[in-house]
């Protein structure tokens, strides 16, 4: 008979039946309200079955059962199973979604600006001599040329600041549904009739 305090120890130990052949590991116990150990839980293979522990003697890590099967008692027990579930849950993640950036252009525009220009113009202007010289012989026709000049407007161009650009970044919040699937585990039990377990 298993202890109480050999529980411990009985978890993970290599279980024998009475014949001397290899069960499997153990890899649980179900206990009786005072903490004594009723049968035992074996894999062996990928399956699990459970094997009386009446009669079981522990050596080491070895667990040998009794030989021969112990009466049924009824006996109320509880199982306990943590059930697990997918949920949506809501937050928002900053990703990067577009770039933006301030091209400046060369706009050509056509101007139209006044300016006062000055030209020399040639006026004759004809004054008597008074007691002048007397000029021998007879007069001679003369020519005498001028140049004249004028004022040309120029068109001189420089830039100079007349505005200042800057990128403003706002923040648009609005609310948003998203829809997903989500898992959970259903708790059920299903009754093995006593051949086949």
């Amino acid at each position: 008979m298993i202890r109480p305090d050999q529980v411990p120890d009985v978890s993970g130990a290599t279980a024998y039946d009475a014949d001397g052949t290899r069960l499997g590991q153990v890899t649980a116990l179900d206990l009786d309200t005072d903490g004594s150990p009723l049968a035992a839980t074996v894999r062996s293979g990928g399956e699990e079955r459970s094997v009386p522990l009446a009669g079981a003697v522990l050596e080491g890590t070895t667990l040998r059962l009794g030989a021969e099967e112990p009466p049924v008692v009824m006996r109320t027990t509880v199982a306990e199973v943590v059930r697990s579930e997918e949920r949506l849950v809501g937050g928002v993640e900053a990703f990067a979604a577009e770039r933006a950036r301030v091209v400046v252009e060369l706009v050509t525009e056509v101007r139209t600006v006044e300016v006062e220009v000055r030209k020399q113009v040639a006026r004759l202007v004809v004054e008597p001599v008074v007691d002048g010289p007397v000029v021998p012989g007879r007069a001679r026709p003369s020519e005498v040329a001028y140049t004249l000049y004028e004022e040309v407007p120029e068109v001189v161009l420089r830039p100079r600041p007349y505005a200042t650009a800057r990128l403003v970044i706002e923040t648009d919040v609005r609310d948003e549904v998203r829809t997903g699937e989500v898992r959970k585990e259903v708790v059920g039990y299903e009754e093995v009739p006593a051949e086949l377990a």
